[in-house]
């Protein structure tokens, strides 16, 4: 979920527009969905099978480059190599007991500095001195990325599928791509185009129907903090 998943799409992002790497970001929902299936043995009737085609093929629209020399965005593909990465982690999350946000978070930095060290020693140069040079901004991006979504807004969230019902809470994630696609326009100047916009409607429809499905994948997160109360 760290190491695997953050990697990914921080080098898909150098080429990504932050809207279209939000919508295909979503297209994690369905592969969840489809490991729950083989993982833990979990049924999808045709509505949630609706609904994984659907954003499959939103998904498919938004990352297809037809100017490109490859039809598929280099870094979308990215971007969605790191939504399967985060996919399985959570699977696999869904079938810890006795592990609480906080702790999950403090393991899951530990468990990625050593992999991310030895691929940045690796693959790049001058860390140091490109990163003073990037000045406030990226300092104000780490501080945000690091406290904010990492401390605060995970934390929250996964105290969230604790209490209240699964299909209560994933619906409201679907703000996520939209304010992402809303601050690219006005902030990046990001290119959206009609097809583009097909695409995010069909993918964010496609996000609804599986998460107003009654599903047994998030439940059992909340299986799990109902056993540490």
């Amino acid at each position: 979920m760290g190491g695997g998943g953050f990697a990914l799409f921080f080098l898909g992002i150098r080429t990504a527009s932050p809207s279209s790497a939000a919508i295909v970001s979503q297209l994690g929902l369905p592969i969840t969905t489809l490991l729950s299936v083989a993982i833990l043995g979990e049924k999808v009737y045709w509505k949630r099978g609706l609904g994984i085609t659907l954003t499959f093929v939103g998904g498919v629209l938004v990352m297809w480059d037809p100017a490109g020399g490859f039809p598929i965005s280099g870094g979308l593909a990215l971007i969605l190599g790191s939504a399967a990465a985060g996919s399985l982690a959570a699977v696999i999350m869904k079938q810890m007991e006795g592990v609480q946000p906080l702790r999950f978070q403090a393991w899951i930095g530990l468990a990625s500095v050593l992999p991310l060290t030895l691929l940045t020693a690796s693959l790049e140069a001058n860390q140091i001195p490109r990163a003073m040079e990037a000045g406030w901004a990226f300092l104000a991006a780490l501080l945000f990325s690091a406290l904010i979504v990492s401390l605060v807004a995970h934390t929250i969230y996964y105290g969230l599928i604790g209490k209240y019902p699964a299909n209560l809470i994933a619906p409201l994630t679907i703000m996520n791509p939209l304010m992402t696609v809303a601050l690219g326009l006005l902030i990046t100047g990001d290119h959206f185009d009609l097809r583009m916009g097909i695409g995010t409607g069909i993918a964010l429809c496609g996000v609804l129907i599986i998460t107003l499905r009654r599903n047994h994948v998030m439940p059992l997160a909340a299986l799990v903090w109902d056993r540490q109360r």
